[in-house]
This record gives C-alpha cells, structure tokens and sequence, in this order.
C-alpha cells in the first residue's frame, strides 16, 4: 500500500525490511527524519537527506506501530505518518 501526505509517498506500508520515502517537491530537501516507536520513544533519527526517494532500513527493529516524522533542517515539521513493521 503506497500513503501519501503531503507531496509525500512512504511505502510499502506495512513492511519487514524498508521503507521508502519519496519527496515529490524537492524544496525540501535536505531533510531530517524522526522514527519514534508507537509507545513514543524516538528509535532512530536522521539527519540532512538529501536524496528523493530515500529507503529506511527497517529490518532491525521490532516490529508494531512506529510513527515517522521529516522535518526541514530548521526544525519545521512537513510530513508525519504511521507506518507497521510487520
């Protein structure tokens, strides 16, 4: 299943092994991105991508609900979306 939001596609969704991130207007590049698990506890964070689409390495994390956040580099949030690692 492909989600957009935003000018944003991030899929497959769920997913075992990556995800992809895809960021249809380039004006916000370079971006960071924030992976918290659904219980709030940030796992994983990136930052200064500067490629569209962009994979996400997902295989070492449990799996459940995580939430997915990219901000610009000036801390300004554009996209946020649930995604399940299965």
């Amino acid at each position: 299943m492909n989600h957009t939001f935003l000018g944003v596609s991030l899929y497959p969704n769920p997913s075992d092994s990556y995800i992809t991130i895809e960021i249809h207007n380039t004006d916000r590049l370079p971006f960071n991105l924030l992976l918290y698990k659904e219980n709030g506890m940030l796992v994983k964070e990136i930052s200064n991508i500067n490629i569209t689409p962009y994979s996400l390495d997902v295989r070492s994390l449990s799996s459940g609900l995580y939430l997915i956040i990219l901000e610009r580099k000036t801390g300004n949030i554009f996209a946020a979306a649930k995604f399940v690692i299965i």
